[in-house]
């Protein structure tokens, strides 16, 4: 299974007020998860090599780059879905929202452009 594009209907809350709208979600298949971990892991190597070549800061960066690298690409291969994009309007004004996280984790907060309030967005029930 590939990337595969859902639609998830979903409420933002302001105060009081709520809106409802719709969120663009991009699932990623097991072989997409191991190929974006691969390649995770491919950028991380560069960086390593790139940090030995550093004089003196070398000592420091190589063996905190080789550390940090399992669990980059852990943290990769364990991410199932990410937003592609948001199309709510905020609860109290009905501006835009902007996408401040690309992560699904419920719930959502997205800062409205005009009132500048926070919004929560959680899944329509």
């Amino acid at each position: 299974m590939t990337n595969q594009i859902v639609n998830r209907q979903v409420t933002a809350i302001c105060g009081e007020s709520r809106a409802e709208g719709a969120l663009r979600v991009c699932e990623f298949g097991r072989s997409e998860r191991i190929k974006r971990a691969w390649k995770t892991g491919g950028v991380c190597a560069a960086l390593v090599v790139v940090c030995a070549c550093i004089p003196g800061a070398h000592f420091v960066l190589v063996p905190l780059m080789v550390l940090l690298t399992p669990w980059l690409v852990h943290r990769t291969w364990k991410i199932e879905s990410a937003i592609d994009s948001i199309d709510i309007q905020c609860a109290q004004c009905h501006g835009e929202l902007t996408r401040v996280s690309s992560r699904e984790r419920y719930p959502l907060f997205e800062n409205c452009m005009s009132c500048r309030r926070e919004n929560r967005i959680i899944l329509k029930s």
